[in-house]
This record gives C-alpha cells, structure tokens and sequence, in this order.
C-alpha cells in the first residue's frame, strides 16, 4: 500500500471515529432527556396527589 492511501484509509477511519463518538454523546443526551422526562412525570404526580390530599 502507499502513502496516499494509508493516508486515505487513516482519513475515513478517523471520520467513523468521529461519527461514533457523536453517536455516543447523542445517545447519552438522549437519555438525560428521558430521565429529566420521568422526573418531570413523578413531580407533576406528586403535586396532582398533594391538590387531591387538600381538596379532601
């Protein structure tokens, strides 16, 4: 193999790296919005029980 090709394999090599490593931070932001969606559930559930405890 030559330069100019290792070159090139070096190149799309590290352009899958990279789509891998902004797969990886789009997965793990996908998942902070998941957990921040549960506890935005669990919070709103825990103020629909406080109104109901007060209107009894």
């Amino acid at each position: 193999m030559s330069d100019a090709e290792k070159k090139k394999l070096n190149k799309s090599e590290l352009a899958t790296g990279l789509v891998k490593i902004t797969q990886k931070e789009n997965d793990s932001s996908e998942h902070i919005e998941k957990q921040l969606k549960i506890t935005q559930t669990q919070t709103d559930s825990s103020e629909n029980t406080d109104i109901d405890t007060e209107e009894k």
